[in-house]
């Protein structure tokens, strides 16, 4: 029940983003790479990358991978994903995600699941992003969820640095910083 709340909470406070009068400059095309660690407690460190490509006005298709490590096992995550985006406003997209791919770890399983979540242009160098990804795990009892809040800083308008914060199931805090590449 607290997941459910937490996460209604994040995507009203995106959607409620004040508008301003400028055009929107949200790019659904990039290229993101981080770093990060999936509980503040230190373990286990994250890599992450991903890429998506806008391919109509309103449709996306991208991909992912991360890396977790955790004294010396490694768990990766690739991913392919289908997606769809509609403004909100004139500075808040909503959007959504099919995604389908492998997890690797002592024996690997396919993992298919949905996202959805929201991108407000706050200014015209800070973006507010929120996302509650559900991944199910073919060879698991259950899946697991993602609740992320992110910002980015654009120094112009392909380049950002980006600082997310995290939650894996509603289990402990996480961190990841990353550079993002809009085209």
């Amino acid at each position: 029940m607290n997941k459910k709340i937490i996460a209604l909470g994040l995507l009203t406070a995106s959607l409620t983003a004040v508008a301003q009068d400028s055009q929107s400059d949200i790019s659904h095309s990039f290229f993101e790479v981080g770093y990060g660690v999936v509980d503040l407690a230190g373990d286990p460190n994250a890599w992450h990358i991903e890429a998506n490509a806008e391919i109509t006005e309103h449709f996306t298709i991208g991909g992912e991978w991360w890396q977790l490590e955790n004294g010396g096992a490694e768990w990766d995550h690739y991913e392919v994903n289908f997606g769809y985006h509609t403004g909100v406003t004139d500075r808040t997209d909503f959007f959504t995600k099919a995604h389908y791919g492998r997890e690797e770890s002592i024996r690997g399983t396919d993992v298919y699941g949905l996202a959805l979540g929201t991108r407000s242009a706050l200014s015209d160098h800070f973006e507010l992003h929120t996302e509650l990804k559900y991944n199910e795990v073919d060879r698991a009892t259950r899946g697991y969820y993602i609740a992320e809040v992110k910002g980015v800083y654009k120094f112009n308008q392909n380049q950002g640095l980006s600082f997310a914060v995290q939650s894996w199931d509603g289990e402990g805090t996480g961190l990841e910083v990353g550079y993002r590449f809009n085209f």
